[in-house]
């Protein structure tokens, strides 16, 4: 990736602590530490420093969502102050959101750090938070914002060159406490891209990638997850050699559950997509994630055994404790947790919702890193 990639290109006047960049719904995010003007030596801490009962990315994936019912009463007015959002809504998306809101994620065997926004507000205002990402990182990012409300508000970045395209706009999270008035402690920025056509010739300009692409013919001779591990490749040593002093947390991608609104709790186990055309890729979307995790070649679920492609880099091939993956393998569970079921959008999520438990989990694994070593 050449210095026109989307992290070259940022114009951001603040002290870089993470970037989070999404592509088929997966996020990045960079952890840098920074003083002054100048980066310094960062060492990262693998997971043996830590206490055992917190949970890391994958134990905290494996559990079960317990009903815990909310004393509040099914009113516009509460509902829109814990949702952060202003709209009147029927009886029945009243009930379905209120129902969605009383599942909460218990792990089998670990903990994770209690959420604390204004300790998080405060962190970020030395080391601010960027969002690269498609439609759903921009709901996570809402969701964040949600989440940080009671010390911040939201604008519109003024530095947004084509505020009116959908594809590529800005939103700032504000902080209202600190010294210096109005700084910026996040931002999201859609982009649906991780590396430009132009790099590599895997989805050509106006077609929608991630969740959006359905089958169809690439402009690329190799099989598509093959190319799909070029780019993740290319992705994880740009991270390395260009942001060593970098954090980085890959998030796993979601699929969506066909028929929604037929769901009024989580599943107990996950209902794997099936191909149709409704789904777009979904089906490949378990796959993808596991090839963010071990190399094309370490997998052994896209190759024959006559074809020996060249080895790709990944995270568990890199083994590199800058880089980690968040598994959110959990949110395959909530089928019923989608937006309105009457549109019907059945692979975003309603809020506040499962990707709380994604902020939740970002936050547990910047805080937890600064604990002491045991």
């Amino acid at each position: 990736m050449s210095n026109s990639s989307p992290t070259a290109s940022l114009r951001f006047h603040h002290k870089l602590l993470i970037v989070l960049i999404s592509l088929t719904c997966l996020y990045v995010s960079l952890y840098l530490k920074m003083s002054g003007n100048f980066l310094r030596e960062q060492s990262f801490p693998t997971l043996a420093q830590h206490n055992s009962s917190l949970c890391s990315p994958t134990t905290f994936s494996e559990g079960t969502f317990v009903r815990e019912p909310l004393n509040f009463e099914v009113s516009n007015k509460e509902l829109q102050q814990r949702a952060c959002i202003y709209a009147n809504f029927s009886v029945e998306e009243l009930l379905r959101w209120k129902n969605a809101m009383e599942w909460s994620w218990q792990p089998n065997s670990c903990s994770l750090l209690p959420f604390n926004p204004t300790r998080f507000i405060s962190h970020l205002e030395e080391n601010p938070l960027l969002l690269l990402g498609d439609s759903i990182t921009s709901h996570q990012f809402t969701s964040l914002s949600c989440m940080l409300s009671k010390g911040t508000h939201r604008v519109h970045d003024p530095f947004d060159l084509m505020p009116e395209l959908t594809m590529r706009w800005r939103v700032q999270l504000q902080s209202e406490n600190s010294a210096k008035v109005n700084k910026t402690i996040a931002m999201f920025t859609r982009t649906d891209y991780l590396v430009r056509s132009r790099d590599l010739q895997i989805v050509r300009p106006g077609e929608d990638p991630g969740v959006h692409w359905k089958k169809k013919t690439f402009p690329t001779n190799l099989p598509i997850l093959e190319a799909y591990s070029i780019m993740i490749d290319r992705v994880l040593n740009h991270f390395v050699t260009e942001y060593p002093h970098a954090r980085v947390f890959v998030r796993g991608s979601i699929y969506g559950h066909l028929n929604c609104s037929q769901y009024t709790e989580p599943f107990t186990t996950p209902k794997s997509p099936t191909l149709t055309p409704e789904t777009y890729n979904w089906n490949d979307i378990l796959p993808m994630n596991e090839m963010w995790k071990a190399s094309y070649c370490d997998t052994n679920m896209f190759v024959s055994a006559e074809i020996q492609p060249p080895m790709y880099n990944a995270i568990r091939t890199l083994n590199n404790p800058q880089i980690t993956y968040l598994d959110i393998s959990f949110t395959e569970l909530r089928g019923d947790g989608h937006s309105d079921p009457e549109i019907p959008d059945c692979l975003h999520y309603l809020q506040p919702g499962p990707m709380e438990l994604w902020n939740k989990l970002l936050y547990h694994e910047i805080f937890k890193e600064m604990l002491p070593a045991l």
